[in-house]
């Protein structure tokens, strides 16, 4: 009987089916992708082919920077705002920003695209403005190992360093350089009578975190994916109600190396201070949940190195989870910073019984 609801259940999870929004173009490109798990890090790597600065930045530069903005007191969620997935279609271009991104890009006083990238640490940020909401978005670079590892050895080998210094609740280098560039975003935003209201922030992965650590400094909204927990020392304190929406996956071990969203990893956190700045959203399939339960139980004290190998396959087997293609689907149609209610659960293509059952029990 167990085996026949797992299946009816891995059926269920296949009647996804990817969501488009009418009229935009899908900002990924045929690409050659690679998966690879880092131990040390315990992140998950979206790998894709090559880099090159988008057109019009400037040329041999490593590191672009403006001045310093004042920050302000957080606001409510913006009554126009960007979806969960226009928030994902940024975060993915990250990856490919040699191509076109989804919106044009807020351009400084000389006309040219704000964005900052710096070799030595391993950062990319991009200022991007969507004229019809009127928002800026600021979106920070994951981890992209075999994407740049040819070309650049150099800013993968500092990513690297920054998942290892997030591994072990640190604050790295990148986390203060996506809080100056978004500090210059803010101000260039403001000489064009662009209110700070209207500047959200967003990223998967260790863009994720970035995107995390900004806004408990400055008080932004915004949405991010699949990101890891940042050390509490970090956060400033207590600046008014969230607006920052962190989306997981239930299955994304990555996104669940937190002490928040259920702990499930706690044998493998280094520090229960790891936590999730903002709202934790967490969607997809509970199968996940499952799985990463499994996983971490290999880990518990007294385990052996086999039961640990076989641990970590587990959590290699739940990469997929942590993919921005497998969030798509699951993501709700709005923005919002309410509880989970049935309408993000119960969809017109797909019922989670166990998510229904969690709702009402």
């Amino acid at each position: 009987m167990k085996g026949d609801l797992i299946g009816r259940l891995h059926h269920l999870r296949h009647l996804h089916r990817r969501e488009h929004v009418d009229g935009q173009q899908d900002p990924q490109p045929e690409a050659s992708v690679t998966l690879k798990f880092e131990p040390s890090a315990f992140n998950f790597i979206l790998a894709h082919d090559g880099r090159t600065k988008p057109e019009g930045n400037p040329q041999d530069v490593d590191s672009v920077k403006l001045t310093n903005a004042a920050a302000d007191q957080p606001t409510a969620i913006p009554e126009t705002t960007l979806s969960p997935q226009q928030f994902l279609d940024v975060s993915q271009w990250t990856y490919h920003h040699s191509h076109k991104p989804p919106f044009g890009f807020l351009n400084d006083e000389h006309g040219q695209p704000i964005y900052e990238f710096d070799r030595g640490a391993g950062f990319y940020g991009a200022a991007l403005h969507d004229t019809k909401t009127g928002q800026v978005i600021v979106a920070f670079e994951g981890t992209d190992l075999f994407g740049d590892l040819k070309n650049d050895p150099v800013f993968v080998g500092a990513q690297i360093a920054t998942d290892a210094q997030l591994y072990f609740g640190l604050i790295p280098e990148a986390f203060q350089l996506a809080l100056d560039f978004t500090n210059n975003v803010i101000a260039e935003a403001a000489a064009q009578n662009i209110s700070k209201d209207h500047v959200v922030v967003t990223g998967h992965s260790l863009g994720a975190a970035e995107a995390e650590y900004v806004a408990s400094q400055l008080g932004l909204g915004g949405a991010t994916f699949g990101g890891p927990g940042i050390a509490s020392t970090a956060v400033q304190s207590n600046r008014g109600d969230p607006v920052l929406v962190n989306y997981l996956e239930r299955g994304d071990p990555v996104g669940h190396y937190s002490s928040d969203a259920g702990n499930k990893l706690s044998n493998l956190l280094f520090s229960p201070d790891i936590e999730h700045y903002g709202e934790v959203h967490e969607v997809g399939s509970f199968l996940g949940t499952a799985l990463l339960g499994a996983a971490n139980s290999k880990f518990a004290p007294g385990s052996t190195a086999a039961d640990k190998l076989e641990g970590l396959g587990l959590l290699i087997g739940a990469v997929h989870y942590h993919l921005p293609d497998t969030y798509r689907p699951d993501l709700p149609s709005h923005l919002s910073t309410a509880p989970q209610d049935l309408a993000s659960i119960v969809k017109t293509d797909t019922i989670n019984p166990f998510a229904l059952y969690d709702l009402v029990a």
